[in-house]
């Protein structure tokens, strides 16, 4: 900790909270979008327990065991789980101090190499597979009975055998799985898949949550959000303006001693570089941002870098003075071929850069700093987009928000329409009760964890008493749950087992 220097000196677990965003980000630093995202609405989507949660939630004997299952699954998964990360991203800190290009994402495999012998390294390693054999089956199938019974079975092919649906779900679960394999193989990483992920969730996520909240939100209200929650999240991580012609960027050919001799910045510019025998290529977009900046074996291998590297062969240059100015335009129009994508500036960021106050060099829609405010804003088109259609469109039949309403036994604020045409309606919970339990749970589940993370800290006394209000807490939660819906669990207990 006398290392100031050190990016983990402070040992703080929450993270410092920056209200400007600079291109390439802050080192030890959270964008204030990014907490907006991740503590705003990236729980919202677990909250709702829907999917594989959903088939565990409704195995539960009623309501109590379904609550307390949830309950055992948040405590373990988030504060439990966490700590192993947490140990394993520390001693990284002091072992690999520096992971280079390697990234700070390879610090968990190199420790797994570098620290554990070869018999407990392979057990590791099986473990990990086999988590991760566990989470893409149950994917895979999850994927597959959605398409088979809400869509094939539903509207293209109905009265089938079930062996009929059963083969027809094992050849949607091999396509399911390459189209797997195809997104991972185009993926740069995982956090880029899981950033598109919270992007295209945040807007499904609102949408979701608008069904429990308000009775007047329809199916056809959802369906189009969806839609366009989809094409929307479409346009925002992949439109871009094209780059139609070289007029407007300028072109630079040198040759250097070393790649440190070549510029960092730029403005609308292609430099092609000789360094001995090789090439370098460096490209900047209309506002200035260096996107490329890497040597030639790490660029795309293809037809368009072929005919460059032939292009360039076949001119000796020294400088731009030594080419004419059609030789020069189709060496700009070759390099735009192999990086079109970063040549041509995000649809989005105009707008939203203006609007958000974003330098120029940082991206609305590529910057990982501003992940949070995409969230943002795809959790307002959802948003709107559902309220819009459901209130254009005809409302729910009301005998089934009656049948509705009797079997969940909702909370009455945005339901009243409905709640008020059945003779003494009790909800199953306030809305008080529910943001109790909600802030009550959170706290349990926090205090393990900052509990068993200060351990890691070597903090005893602050990990022991965290520790005992984690206990104090659980004993309340625990209580609170065994006054789950008592009319249901009652029932339930009353009733004899069927014997099938």
């Amino acid at each position: 900790s006398a290392n100031k220097e050190w990016l983990g000196h402070s040992m703080n677990l929450a993270p410092e909270i920056s209200t400007q965003v600079r291109p390439g980000g802050q080192t030890g630093a959270m964008s204030i979008w990014n907490v907006i995202g991740y503590f705003g609405i990236l729980w919202w989507g677990v909250a709702l327990s829907g999917g594989y949660q959903a088939q565990r939630i409704l195995a539960c004997k009623n309501t109590r065991h379904a609550s307390n299952a949830m309950l055992m699954h948040t405590i373990v998964y988030y504060a439990i789980v966490s700590l192993p990360w947490v140990v394993v991203a520390l001693a990284s800190l002091i072992v690999f101090p520096d992971m280079g290009e390697a990234g700070d994402d390879a610090s968990y495999p190199r420790m797994i190499l570098h620290i554990l012998p070869v018999g407990l390294r392979g057990i590791m390693i099986s473990a990990m597979i086999a988590a991760f054999i566990s989470t893409m089956s149950t994917l895979f199938n999850w994927g597959s009975s959605y398409i088979v019974n809400d869509l094939y079975r539903r509207f293209l092919h109905r009265g089938a055998t079930d062996k009929h649906y059963v083969r027809v779900s094992r050849i949607i679960t091999f396509m399911v799985a390459i189209a797997g394999g195809i997104i991972s193989f185009h993926a740069d990483d995982i956090q880029q898949l899981l950033s598109i992920f919270y992007v295209v969730g945040g807007g499904a996520a609102v949408v979701g949550a608008c069904r429990w909240l308000w009775w007047r939100i329809n199916s056809t209200g959802e369906l189009v959000a969806f839609v366009v929650n989809y094409v929307v999240a479409t346009l925002l991580l992949f439109g871009h303006v094209p780059f139609a012609s070289p007029e407007g960027y300028d072109l630079d050919l040198m040759a250097v001693e070393a790649p440190e001799d070549l510029p960092e910045e730029g403005e609308s510019q292609v430099i092609v570089a000789r360094i001995g025998e090789g090439m370098h290529l460096r490209i900047f977009d209309a506002a200035g941002r260096m996107d490329v900046d890497k040597p030639e074996a790490e660029l795309p291998v293809g037809p368009e870098l072929t005919d460059l590297k032939n292009l360039l062969n076949a001119t000796s240059f020294a400088d731009e003075s030594t080419l004419s100015q059609e030789e020069g335009e189709r060496i700009i129009e070759k390099a735009a071929s192999i990086s079109d994508h970063i040549l041509a500036e995000p649809l989005l960021d105009p707008l939203m850069g203006s609007l958000l106050g974003l330098e120029k060099r940082v991206s609305f829609t590529a910057d990982y700093d501003t992940l949070g405010a995409r969230m943002l804003f795809m959790t307002i088109i959802g948003l709107v987009v559902v309220v819009a259609a459901s209130l254009v469109t005809p409302a729910t039949d009301p005998e089934r928000l009656k049948e509705f309403v009797m079997r969940t036994r909702i909370f009455e604020p945005g339901w009243r329409a409905v709640t008020r045409q059945i003779p003494g309606y009790l909800p199953a919970h306030k809305v008080g009760e529910v943001l109790i339990d909600w802030a009550l749970v959170v706290a349990t589940v926090c205090s393990l964890l900052f509990s068993l993370n200060y351990v890691a800290l070597y903090k005893p006394a602050l990990s022991a008493g965290l520790f005992i209000l984690f206990v104090v807490l659980l004993v309340v939660v625990l209580r609170r749950t065994r006054r789950e819906c008592p009319v249901d669990d009652a029932r339930t207990e009353d009733e004899p087992e069927s014997v099938s």
